[in-house]
């Protein structure tokens, strides 16, 4: 396999593939994610070997977008991968513009489900270094650009289908994006600008993305420094 980054500079460095399959293993073992995927299938009335993958693809897709080649000519600098990733999974999953931040009215259905557990976490996960205002601007008038390299997806991907992913809809979901950026590396993505809400009052789905950014965020930033402080 090519080697891409996840992230290199002069002092330390962490390929996409260690970073991707570390974050699946940390997120398994953690308690806080086996508690969250069981209080979800309960609460959402859903398999909870799909919540499990629903969960565990946050954190598995949530740096696809950095395998663009304009991030890997320079893997230091990668502000908006995580618009891009966004962008991937929901191309992959033809999600309706009105499930991207859903009324608590609206049933559950898996297009909701890849939604409000995969698409609004992984594109928010910079919310505490990125001022997400001119991005969310940006979203009414552009296509997002992605040029993947689709030689450091693919076995990255049928590594965590092979290892971790236990149902049909978690293998449907990472099969169905790598076979996009198999067949078609060079895309126009779209994020419609219900993706980027003004308003802030409590809806249940919003505390499941919420919630879902939070083991998220903190798998990926301990892997991360472990990784990376291991290559000084």
């Amino acid at each position: 396999m090519v080697d891409c980054w996840a992230y290199k500079d002069e002092k330390s460095s962490e390929t996409y593939e260690k970073h991707i399959l570390d974050i699946a293993k940390y997120m398994e073992e953690s308690n806080y994610f086996n508690g969250l995927v069981r209080v979800l299938s309960k609460r959402l009335n859903v398999d909870q070997d799909e919540i499990h993958d629903l969960v565990l693809l946050a954190g598995v897709l949530h740096d696809i977008g950095k395998i663009d080649v304009t991030y890997q000519r320079n893997p230091n600098r990668f502000s908006g991968h995580e618009i891009k990733s966004a962008g991937i999974i929901s191309y992959a999953s033809k999600i309706p513009e009105n499930l991207f931040d859903p009324s608590d009215s609206e049933p559950v259905t898996k297009e909701l489900l890849i939604s409000i557990i995969i698409i609004r976490p992984v594109g928010f996960h910079h919310y505490a270094q990125r001022d997400y205002t001119k991005i969310c601007k940006n979203l009414k008038s552009s296509f997002i650009p992605y040029d993947s390299c689709i030689e450091c997806v693919k076995g990255v991907n049928d590594e965590v289908k092979n290892r971790f992913i236990r149902s049909k809809l978690g293998k449907e979901i990472i099969d169905k994006i790598t076979n996009i950026i198999s067949k078609k590396n060079k895309l126009d993505l779209y994020l419609p600008i219900e993706f980027c809400s003004n308003d802030f009052s409590y809806r249940y789905y919003r505390f499941v993305s919420s919630a879902i950014l939070s083991i998220l965020n903190e798998a990926d930033g301990t892997v991360a420094r472990i990784n990376r402080e291991a290559k000084q």
